[in-house]
């Protein structure tokens, strides 16, 4: 089971607990996700109820602000009950803390009418921009938007061009009435989430506070942290905050070493014979030494990530290199641990009623996201 440790805060704490309540809930619930190729509502609301959609969220604006590090294990232990729901409530966790980063005005335009506003995104760059007065002039279609069913906003990336310079990568805010969804969501994992593409109804409008440059993003130098205060939104984001994404495989990695754990203690018979062989022993132990490393692994980086944070310092070259490898890294040890996990798993595991099946199709979908590609 994964657990926070002794560092925890008390909210921390008390979420962790609640996402260990529910995830037998969202269990019970991961063929009708797959099937609906959505996260039911029933699960959504569980979510906000419980308040894991605000693990990141700034509490100026009535979220919980967590220390990147508890975060992420929470999402971890949502996705040991269904990988879509843990990759949903990780990606929601995720944009709350990229819009933290945010000019406050911004932040206040989503969450100002309502704490519970979710936010999707659109993050390959694509579209066309170009600055007008005020803001920016904005069009395109974008794909993969995870849990846009359930967003009310989308966070998108597109380059706008300069009168002398190269084009800069800008993020964008725009509202769920700006764009229409567009349902080409038929995969062979991860289905629940629901990652359709979105497109823009003709150019809009984007004022300049709902604008954020990936180069404040990448340095942690956004306006969002004079608004909020705190060390998480003056963190860089695509050194860190990713690793929000990278928590599920964890979570589905955990699942799939319990299942294969609990399966060789019920076996009787002759199917017992398994149980004593020193190859099925060595795969277990294997997959399990690699899920505790990543996990390791993950924790490390997003704790001293979030110390430097908290010291007013910044993060070096280096240090940002190693959290983008590591959080590659993380989830190819998840991916090749329940690998050998399933190869264990003996005949029944074929079944498409089964657990495990389910479990190596989404830790493959979803290490195929660019953040968690070492190819890409």
């Amino acid at each position: 089971m994964l657990d926070i440790g002794t560092t925890a805060t008390a909210k921390g704490a008390q979420l962790l607990s609640r996402a260990r309540e529910l995830a037998p809930v969202f269990r019970a619930r991961a063929a009708e996700a797959e099937k609906a190729r959505r996260i039911p509502q029933e699960s959504i609301d569980d979510l906000r109820e419980a308040g894991l959609l605000r693990t990141l969220q700034p509490a100026a604006l009535g979220g919980y602000q967590l220390p990147l590090d508890e975060a992420v294990l929470i999402t971890a232990t949502v996705a040991e009950g269904c990988g879509s729901t843990g990759w949903i409530q990780g990606i929601f966790s995720d944009h709350c803390a990229t819009l933290g980063m945010f000019d406050g005005r911004a932040q206040q335009d989503v969450w100002g009418a309502s704490p519970d506003s979710l936010v999707s995104s659109g993050f390959l760059p694509a579209g066309r921009a170009f600055r007008v007065d005020g803001g920016f002039r904005l069009s395109g279609r974008w794909p993969f938007s995870s849990g846009c069913d359930h967003a009310d906003w989308a966070l998108v990336r597109s380059f706008v061009p300069g009168d002398s310079e190269p084009p800069e990568l800008h993020m964008f805010l725009v509202a769920k009435s700006d764009y229409a969804l567009i349902d080409g969501w038929h995969v062979m994992g991860m289905s629940g989430t629901g990652s359709k593409d979105f497109e823009l109804k003709g150019e809009v409008f984007v004022p300049e506070h709902r604008t954020l440059s990936d180069r404040d993003l990448r340095n942690g130098t956004g306006p969002g942290s004079a608004f909020n205060g705190g060390a998480l939104y003056r963190l860089p984001r695509h050194a860190t905050v990713p690793f929000s994404l990278a928590a599920p495989l964890v979570g589905m990695a955990e699942r799939a070493l319990q299942l294969i754990v609990q399966n060789m203690r019920e076996r009787s018979g002759g199917e017992r014979r398994s149980v004593h062989e020193g190859a099925i022993h060595i795969r277990v132990a294997e997959s399990a030494a690699e899920i505790d490393a990543a996990r390791a692994l993950m924790l490390r980086d997003c704790r001293e990530a979030m110390e430097i944070a908290r010291q007013g310092g910044q993060m070096s070259l280096d240090l940002r290199a190693r959290n983008r490898r590591d959080i590659a890294y993380v989830a190819s040890r998840c991916t090749r641990a329940l690998d050998r996990l399933y190869a264990a798993a003996g005949a029944k595991s074929i079944f498409l009623d089964g657990e495990v099946q389910r479990l190596l199709r989404d830790i493959h979908a979803a290490g195929q996201h660019m953040a968690l590609n070492v190819g890409h």
